[in-house]
């Protein structure tokens, strides 16, 4: 249960939460995408690509969020709160994408396998992401909780989906290091490819029966 006082300090704007997001992802992509060069491993390549895609997704959210915080006007009489939806959606279908470009490379890298190298500061970026990003999904579902938004929800999901990612990426690392395969860099990637898929279904769903007012629809029916 959040208390009055702590929700003044920590949760001041849904606006904030989305800042704080685009602050961390911004952070992480740019980590992982030195690591994946450096390090020419596919896993945190794909990685780079996920942590990308959360920073544009925490943008996007942090645009909704301004455009749904507008009073009502003429052409929109009941609000603007259906921006929100609109950014979850949009997230939903650029995470389709990634999760394409993400098969594609792990695709070419089973036939033509690269060295990984650098291998310990390419754990050690994984185990940071994977905690960062717990906290701050963390702290984000409390806020959309708080302030019943659906963009902060979708931008929490992504960073958590980023969390299982990380640390499956992390103990492929160690499973290379271990026996030299490459198997162990590029079936990771593989998986983080599967968990975005299901991740874009999931969020592209429940923004679009948002817009649909499919709650609205459960409502009539039993009412009737």
């Amino acid at each position: 249960q959040i208390r009055p006082e702590e929700a003044m300090i920590f949760f001041k704007s849904p606006q904030r939460a989305a800042l704080i997001s685009i602050i961390s992802n911004a952070t992480l992509t740019t980590g992982k995408a030195g690591v994946a060069l450096l390090s020419g491993s596919t896993a945190i390549l794909s990685e780079a690509l996920h942590s990308s895609l959360d920073l544009l997704a925490s943008l996007m959210a942090w645009v909704a969020l301004k455009f749904s915080a507008s009073p009502p006007d003429r052409e929109h009489p009941y609000g603007h709160g259906k921006f929100e939806n609109l950014s979850g959606f949009l997230e939903g279908l650029l995470i389709f994408g990634v999760a394409a470009g993400i098969f594609y490379q792990a695709g070419q890298r089973l036939f033509h396998p690269v060295p990984v190298r650098f291998l310990g500061p390419a754990m050690g970026v994984m185990g940071l992401s994977a905690v960062l990003n717990l906290l701050v999904a963390t702290y984000l579902y409390k806020a959309a909780h708080r302030f019943d938004s659906v963009a902060l929800e979708a931008d929490a999901a992504h960073l958590l989906t980023d969390v299982y990612t990380s640390v499956g990426v992390l103990f492929g690392l160690a499973g290379y290091y271990l026996s030299g395969h490459h198997l162990f860099d590029t079936i990771p990637a593989l998986l983080v490819g599967v968990v975005i898929l299901y991740t874009a279904v999931k969020i592209t769903w429940k923004s679009l029966t948002g817009l649909i007012d499919t709650c609205l629809l459960y409502t009539s029916d039993a009412a009737d």
